[in-house]
């Protein structure tokens, strides 16, 4: 029985990744009352950065004066985490950085100091460790990204950490959310091997390992092992305070008042509505190719990176060294394929001296389905759907346009009803799985090649910013050099003006092209007449 082992609960440290550490007054309260009940023995109270940005809440910093008119349960320890990137190289700068952000323990209320550094870095953490320790704090040193280390690895940095004599605790931690059961157990029992002092365990819960992994590291006697409430944390986020300690509560190694913990929980379920962290298939995708889970939750936070694109922007930084988060690494791995993805069709003239009515997803193309097919008539125009539609038959159609790989999967069903041939770009689309799936005979393949500021139809390839139908298709209708070209179904989106500043730039990007035609919207829009010209009534 594990009767040594401590938890420490970092819910307002980790979990303030998702909302700039900004938790209320009312929020942590309860969760400090909880906390004092739980049998959690101490409390991250958040992050103590060197750099302040007006943008971020209390607990990002921490400061001893927010901490002064604070009432902290005697019975629990507290601590902050200080990021080892944050201080300057030279020692001279880090003593009078430290001594900014520190007073002496004695006038304190945080008894310990974690630093978080990077498993290459960790050596060059001395200096900031021994100020500390000099200052009377407990130092807990948490290498970050120690997943995938080798055993010389470890024996190197622990016997050099050893010297210090400046470390309580050693944590590892599982950054990318990688580490099976197996690998956890293996990490903990290398560390063991060559560091005689205690030894904690930062779990993430990419894969879904994080309750398992601690518990297996619990029961070979690990010392310490963090959690947070709900699992609320960088990512995927951590182990969940209340499944570990129900865990352990069963095997009587804790004590916990669980109703005042619901209490608690409660507040933080509604945080869960709102910023959705927990485990999912891109965490876990990321997790398996050594991405840093910064990528995922940045992308699922920013509602311009779409679900359907994510997965390819992640197999771009599957190329690449990814396990660092950097933000301009997420942007260049939009646009990181070196190989020009050209097709065989060339839509040069297809539809040269005809009318074209271009048909979008918009409920409009259901409300007005009969104007615009009496337009079809009186115009001989043809019908060119972006995807399928499911307001308007695809017999009305001419061609249909399609670009995302995970879109052609949802609809390839359908293909084959179609009376008309469908455009794709087939090397976007894997073409084995085109081949397998689509069981069609007319296939236009024009290809889509990602180009960061491009909008530009070549012979073979549409260059674009956009990895969407709206931006692809376009392209390919302005070779296909029609006559005029009216919109269908562009309705634009109510709560999304991220979604409609994407539409309009692309417009904006057509209209800049040579020899362009004027965009005539017959249904209603709220994209602005200088992009389109309405002729709906």
């Amino acid at each position: 029985m594990n009767s040594k082992l401590k938890i420490l609960d970092c819910t307002l440290r980790d979990g303030g990744y998702y909302n700039d550490w900004k938790f209320s007054k009312k929020l942590f309260a309860k969760y400090l009352t909880a906390m004092e009940f739980s049998g959690v023995d101490i409390v991250e109270l958040g992050f103590r950065f060197n750099n302040k940005n007006d943008r971020l809440g209390e607990f990002a910093y921490t400061s001893e004066d927010f901490l002064k008119n604070i009432s902290l349960p005697k019975n629990l320890d507290f601590a902050v985490m200080v990021n080892f990137k944050d201080f300057s190289k030279e020692e001279k700068k880090q003593s009078k950085e430290l001594e900014k952000l520190f007073s002496q323990k004695k006038d304190s209320k945080i008894s310990i100091v974690r630093i978080a550094v990077s498993f290459n870095d960790a050596l060059h953490a001395k200096n900031i460790a021994k100020i500390l320790k000099n200052l009377g704090y407990e130092v807990y040193l948490n290498l970050m990204q120690s997943n995938n280390r080798t055993e010389n690895d470890f024996k190197n940095t622990c016997f050099e950490i050893s010297k210090w004599k400046t470390i309580k605790v050693l944590y590892f931690a599982d950054s990318i959310g990688n580490m099976s059961p197996e690998d956890a157990l293996r990490t903990y029992k290398i560390i063991s091997k060559y560091w005689k002092g205690k030894i904690g365990f930062h779990s993430h819960n990419n894969k879904g390992f994080a309750l398992i992994n601690s518990l297996k590291l619990i029961d070979k006697n690990i010392d310490l092992c963090d959690s947070t409430m709900l699992g609320m944390g960088r990512g995927a986020g951590n182990v969940s305070t209340e499944s570990l300690l129900y865990e352990l509560n069963s095997k009587s190694l804790k004590k916990t008042n669980f109703g005042i913990l619901q209490a608690s929980l409660d507040d933080f379920e509604k945080l869960k509505k709102t910023y959705n962290w927990g485990p999912n298939s891109f965490y876990h995708f990321a997790a398996n190719k050594n991405i840093h889970p910064t990528y995922v939750q940045t992308m699922l936070n920013d509602k311009k990176y779409k679900s359907l694109e994510i997965l390819d922007i992640l197999k771009n930084l599957s190329k690449q060294n990814s396990s660092s988060f950097s933000a301009s690494s997420l942007i260049d791995s939009i646009y990181s394929d070196p190989n020009v993805k050209d097709g065989n069709w060339d839509p040069k003239d297809y539809f040269k001296g005809e009318n074209v009515i271009l048909i979008g997803g918009g409920k409009s193309v259901k409300k007005y389905k009969r104007q615009i097919l009496a337009l079809k008539e009186k115009e001989n125009a043809k019908i060119v759907f972006f995807n399928l539609n499911k307001y308007l038959n695809t017999h009305h159609g001419d061609l249909t346009i399609v670009s995302h790989p995970l879109r052609v999967l949802i609809e390839s069903s359908k293909y084959s009803s179609l009376k008309h041939p469908i455009v794709m770009p087939v090397k976007n689309l894997e073409e084995i799985f085109i081949k397998e799936k689509i069981k069609f005979s007319t296939i236009f393949d024009y290809g889509l090649n990602l180009k960061k500021n491009a909008f530009l139809p070549k012979k073979y390839s549409m260059f674009s910013e956009w990895h969407i139908v709206n931006s692809y298709g376009l392209g390919i209708i302005h070779k296909s050099n029609p006559k005029k070209i009216y919109l269908a179904g562009f309705d634009g989106f109510e709560a999304d003006s991220r979604k409609n500043d994407e539409i309009e730039k692309i417009f904006k990007k057509y209209t800049s092209l040579k020899n362009s035609k004027k965009l005539y919207s017959i249904t209603p829009t709220i994209h602005p007449t200088n992009m389109l010209v309405n002729l709906w009534k």
